[in-house]
């Protein structure tokens, strides 16, 4: 049995109806966060964040229509108001047309515009006249800019034909695609914490409350850890894997049994993969002692050194603050063998 959390393990849920849908946060450092959500079929593949350089996350979408999407978040290195503007992003689409014309089938590219949540945006497609069929390449590149606030999206979208369900899946998620300014104390008061996994050399560590009621337990092929700091909760689970030594499998094993909490609210499940874990989130909404609640819940599903890992966060009743811990927590996340 689990070592159980804030009102037990009934709000320790998930549900199995938005499995497809990949949403992903991606931190802009002093701008925010980049929130993009894409359809099923769609997998978070990758994600660069340099330091003090514009990061980057790339989606592959699988089955009979293939493709991919590029988006690097990128700023003026000097205060500019007017870079997230029309005329700047245009600008920034004219140059890329430019390049990309000088490899293109087509001897003209038309500039098509678009409009964002948070900005105007351009765009354009082209064949690539080189284009040889190989695994994983594609004849076809849409590329654009989108403003959102003092950040310019910029992305490439590959496929294999024009205007396909790629190319419409992948410009409708940055229609919708946000950068949103995290308040500057939310993340005020937080501390570096660690679990060490014992007698096998390696730790988490991550940016928190200050935690209390801190509880583990070992047993065999297992260890369990949890602590609070009200209203955020985490607990930890390593335990024998029941099949492959991927994030994948991990994630398919666990995520199911999380299912069958009918306070789950399928609509706010947000799901994105990365190369150190499958990451959940999910609201949780119901009544507690006659009173109304909200829990929100992230698991970061992952396999390493031959365990299968279930992290699980929550804040009850978020409010800004409580999105700034999810913040601290997601750009702290790391793992790996433990300093001497």
């Amino acid at each position: 049995m689990r070592i159980g959390n804030l009102l037990g393990t009934l709000l320790l849920v998930g549900s199995t109806a938005a499995l497809g849908a990949t949403g992903s946060r991606l931190p802009v450092p002093g701008h925010g966060v980049l929130r993009i959500a894409l359809p099923s079929g769609w997998e978070e593949a990758r994600r660069e964040t340099p330091e003090g350089l514009p990061p980057m996350i790339e989606f592959k979408r699988s089955g009979p229509a293939e493709g991919s999407l590029q988006v690097t978040a990128m700023w003026s290195p000097k205060p500019d108001p007017a870079f997230g503007l029309e005329k700047g992003v245009r600008d920034l689409v004219l140059l890329s047309r430019a390049r990309v014309l000088e490899g293109a089938v087509e001897k003209e590219l038309p500039l098509l515009p678009f409009t964002g949540a948070k900005g105007p945006g351009f765009h354009f497609s082209a064949t690539d006249r080189d284009f040889k069929p190989a695994p994983g390449q594609f004849p076809i590149l849409t590329e654009g800019s989108l403003g959102a606030g003092q950040v310019v999206l910029i992305f490439t979208i590959l496929g294999n034909a024009k205007d396909d369900v790629v190319a419409r899946e992948a410009l409708a998620a940055l229609a919708l695609a946000t950068v949103d300014p995290v308040p500057p104390d939310a993340t005020s008061g937080l501390e570096t914490a660690r679990i060490e996994v014992p007698g096998e050399g390696w730790s988490l560590s991550f940016q928190a409350p200050r935690l209390t009621q801190k509880k583990q337990a070992t047993r065999e092929g297992g260890f369990q850890w949890m602590a609070n700091a009200a209203p955020f909760v985490i607990s930890f689970f390593a335990e024998t894997p029941a099949g492959g030594p991927t994030h994948q499998a991990c994630f398919d094993h666990y995520w199911p049994l999380s299912s069958r909490n009918p306070t789950l609210d399928t609509r706010s499940i947000r799901i994105s993969q990365s190369p150190t874990y499958h990451r959940v989130q999910y609201d949780c909404r119901g009544t507690y002692q006659g009173k109304p609640y909200l829990q929100r819940n992230v698991n970061y599903f992952f396999a390493f050194r031959g365990r299968w890992m279930d992290l699980h966060v929550s804040v009850l009743n978020p409010s800004g603050e409580g999105d700034g811990i999810f913040e601290g927590f997601d750009r702290s996340l790391n793992y790996g063998p433990s300093l001497p």
